[in-house]
């Protein structure tokens, strides 16, 4: 979590999704599959937008599953786009790296970018190193 703005703002530029939309993402990885219900529920704790859950849709973070079937409800969950994003954000929280090539990292991308990602850039790096020294002393 020592990392979590860097990570953060790396998602945020290369998924162009909203930190709100991110903290969805985290609840319905949990979840795996969920209604309608379950969605408006979480939904309660953040600010009012009644498009969101049409809007995940629409930009392919969440599928229907299930569609509703006369009293049954609809089953919805992530896409595959959404599980992999999830799961490699994960990843790079539990000491993974992160990426370094301008293909991988707006942040390394040479032309047009705003100082901050140059700032963020740094610190990708400076972290990077960090976890490669940490994990050759575990090798030793």
């Amino acid at each position: 979590m020592k990392y979590w703005r860097i990570v953060r703002k790396l998602v945020k530029e290369k998924y162009g999704i909203g930190t709100e939309q991110l903290d969805f993402l985290f609840f319905l990885y949990s979840e795996e599959y969920f209604s309608l219900e379950k969605f408006t529920e979480y939904q309660k704790l953040f600010q009012w937008d009644s498009a969101r859950f049409h809007g995940m849709i629409k930009d392919g973070w969440i599928e229907n599953y299930k569609p509703k079937l006369n009293t049954n409800k609809a089953i919805y969950g992530l896409t595959y786009k959404a599980t992999r994003m999830v799961g490699w954000v994960y990843d790079i929280l539990n000491g993974g790296l992160m990426p370094e090539h301008k293909d991988n990292n707006p942040f390394f991308k040479k032309t047009k970018i705003p100082y901050t990602f140059k700032l963020y850039r740094d610190a990708t790096v400076r972290r990077n190193d960090a976890i490669r020294q940490q994990q050759r002393q575990s090798l030793e």
